[in-house]
């Protein structure tokens, strides 16, 4: 009897000690009977920073399926520029005393569980701090809370404040976090500006002088790569950072903030003239003239003293409010709105002599920014319908460098033609599937962001030791108060740079310089990849104003595979059929890429032009965006499909990687005819030796136990 207790104990002891908290997520060790992966249900994390002291949070909830009664130790890493002044420890409401072990001992734990697990992920932490905490009970059935809190003092590096959290130590067995909240409160008594996540896509909540709230918020999220978050002081009217990349051997990417400081007082507005141009044709019947109609109320009500202002309401013929700019004041506003609530729809579609009566409205003013917004459902029908012939007459109109922002209302809009109008005209152009739903909403954001503009006719250049190229976008659109301007290139050599920002402001041209540091051993790959990104959208987007060109799309397929970025051209790298399908729209990949060429009109045509918009106003680079299925998908569908795409095609150690059918991280630069690799044993003392040969290398060999990947032009296999 006492033999059988012993041994019950004893079994009782090995099932409790089986798990380990790592790094965030519990993780199980292999011994005998099944043990079901524990869950990372919910993983909170609230950061506030002071004058450039940050105060973290982290609330991480886990969930034990099994039916026993587990223990662990919980691990998290500290980076190593990651100055902690403090930390408290709380598992389930009770305080504790956890330990921070230093880099050397802290590897040779990593190391340990790698073996012990065969668990590959643990190795992109090697060489870090830890903070280590015993957990126990986790109880069966039940779930466990960890509360962690500690303080950081960040530094500021070339004009910006950089903070980075571990997120993807929060990564779980079962692959995903249920639900991932990141809020981060920034306070700063020199104002704030640049607010910026290189690798994930942020929601700026509130924005004032000294304060501003941002959140990341996912579901069933892979969290495959830290959060890094970025913030510039104010110094002077116009802010600017920069954040650079550099790979073994390689020219450097670089990501530019520009931001501006200048406040729309009475003495630095820039005074706006604006002309409204909408359709009131036939088929704008019913609820969408209604909501256009609000939309254009809503316009008239963001102007303010100083501002011109124009209305122009077309069908078959153009309908001017009147044949000149009224300058604005509330007795005119009154008169705009009858003059809006009169409009009904019927007649053709004059588009042609809609935009030269609202050009010929506008002149070239020092101090003033000329401004239409062009609202539209329909194809030209009535007047001049060549689409070469409306652009020409256009930008022969347009004497005045008025900006044109474009919206298009439903699927029947020709796509070719309002795209390249608005790139063209130093506007946008934004496409309303489902404008009973969304017309009012689309056209006030617009507003709202362009009512007070704070540098107009922006260039760029760059004196110093570091050579500048390949930036995008091509044309610096204006800055407006409380917005924010990207900038991303390629950069050969390094060192201490003049960047000089000229534009027009207070109805006079300035220009603000700012030294810059490129960086040789700066390292955010997601700054690399939202070059690639940004270039591959540009290409992408030739294609589309301009037609197929084979030069072009090999570039684009070179790109994608260097970089691993999926669009239609480069579809071949989701080896996964039923995803690809999904992709792709249930098309085949050769009528997508014909069609992103030649359509102009229809599904489709709006499809591809909002995802190219998308892209190209996206600060993050997303695999997805690149895809035009994406755009016509509801919002969590979307979602799925790009979190099944990071998946398969994912980037580490500067180099991009395909998941293949057998389960294998292979490097896309891969050539099976030409190639030759080394194969080392996953596990074995050379695979340790060769995970100690650099970070970038660490961080490949957490991809998996099966990974093929490119070192110092030498290929090698890990494999079981």
């Amino acid at each position: 009897m006492k033999k059988q207790k012993n041994l019950f104990l004893a079994l009782l002891f090995i099932v409790l000690s089986a798990v380990q908290v790592l790094a965030c997520r519990i993780a199980v060790f292999p011994h005998e009977g099944r043990v079901l992966p524990i869950e990372t249900r919910k993983h909170d994390v609230n950061i506030s920073i002071k004058n450039q002291v940050a105060d973290i949070t982290v609330n991480a909830l886990f969930y034990n399926p099994n039916s026993t009664v587990l223990e662990g130790d919980y691990w998290f890493p500290l980076y190593e520029d990651a100055a902690v002044t403090s930390f408290t420890m709380i598992v389930n409401g009770k305080e504790m005393k956890a330990e921070i072990l230093e880099a050397d001992k802290a590897r040779a734990i990593y190391e340990e569980i790698v073996r012990r697990m065969k668990d590959p992920a643990l190795l992109e932490f090697a060489g870090t701090r830890m903070l280590r905490q015993r957990v126990y009970p986790i109880p069966a059935r039940g779930e466990v809370s960890l509360v962690l809190k500690y303080t950081q003092q960040l530094k500021t590096v070339n004009g910006k404040v950089k903070l980075v959290y571990p997120l993807s130590s929060a990564k779980s067995d079962t692959g995903y976090v249920g639900e991932v909240n990141i809020k981060v409160n920034v306070e700063d008594s020199n104002g704030i500006k640049n607010v910026y996540s290189s690798g994930h896509s942020i929601n700026t909540e509130i924005r004032e002088n000294n304060f501003v709230r941002a959140s990341f918020n996912a579901r069933n999220y892979n969290p495959d790569k830290p959060f890094v978050f970025y913030y510039s002081p104010v110094i002077g009217e116009v802010a600017a950072s920069i954040i650079t990349h550099v790979n073994h051997n390689e020219d450097g990417y670089f990501t530019l903030l520009l931001s501006p400081s200048i406040d729309d007082s009475r003495e630095k507005y820039m005074p706006k003239d604006f002309v409204f141009v909408l359709d009131k044709s036939g088929s704008m019947q019913g609820d969408k003239i209604e909501k256009a109609k609000d939309a254009l109320q809503f316009c008239v009500n963001t102007l303010k003293g100083g501002d011109r202002f124009g209305i122009i309401a077309f069908s078959s013929s153009v309908d001017a409010m009147s044949g000149r700019l009224k300058n604005f004041s509330y007795q005119e506003s009154g008169k705009a709105k009858n003059f809006i609530r009169a409009i009904s729809a019927e007649g053709g579609t004059d588009i042609n002599s809609a935009m030269t009566e609202a050009l010929s409205m506008l002149k070239k003013e020092k101090g003033r920014l000329p401004v239409i917004v062009f609202l539209t459902d329909g194809l030209p029908t009535v007047g001049e319908t060549d689409i070469m012939n409306i652009l020409k007459n256009t930008s022969h109109a347009n004497r005045a460098d008025a900006r044109i922002f474009v919206f298009g209302v439903g699927e029947d809009v020709n796509t070719g033609l309002l795209d390249k109008m608005s790139a063209d005209n130093g506007g946008d152009c934004e496409y309303v599937i489902n404008p009973s739903d969304s017309i009012e909403e689309s056209v006030s954001s617009l507003a709202s962001r362009i009512a007070s503009p704070a540098l107009a006719g922006i260039t760029l250049s760059f004196d110093g030791s570091a050579g500048v190229y390949d930036m995008y976008p091509k044309k610096i659109p204006d800055m407006f108060a409380g917005s924010q301007i990207t900038v991303t290139g390629r950069f050969k050599g390094n060192g201490m740079t003049q960047v000089k920002v000229s534009g027009e402001t207070s109805g006079s041209r300035k220009e603000f310089r700012f030294p810059v540091d490129f960086s040789d051993d700066g390292r955010d790959e997601s700054v690399m990849k939202l070059w690639a990104s940004k270039k591959v959208t540009y290409l992408m987007d030739e294609i589309n104003l301009r037609g197929r060109n084979k030069e072009i799309e090999k570039e684009i397929i070179k790109l994608g595979i260097k970089y691993g970025i999926v669009t239609p051209y480069t579809s071949f790298l989701i080896t996964d059929e039923s995803l690809k399908d999904r992709a792709l729209g249930g098309r085949s990949a050769d009528s997508v890429m014909q069609d992103l060429a030649e359509a102009k009109t229809g599904s489709f045509a709006v499809q591809r032009s909002k995802s190219i918009s998308m892209a190209k106003k996206a600060e993050a680079a997303a695999p997805a965006s690149m895809m035009p299925s994406a755009a016509g998908m509801d919002s969590s569908e979307a979602e799925e499909m790009n979190r099944q795409i990071s998946a398969a095609v994912v980037n580490a150690g500067g180099r991009a990687f395909v998941l293949d059918n057998n389960g294998r991280y292979t490097d896309t630069e891969y050539n099976k005819s030409k190639d030759t690799v080394k194969r080392i044993k996953y596990l074995s003392k050379e695979y340790f030796k060769l995970s100690g040969v650099s970070a970038e290398i660490s961080e490949i060999l957490s991809l998996g136990n099966k990974v093929l990947f490119k070192h110092d032009n030498m290929f090698y296999e890990i494999e079981e």
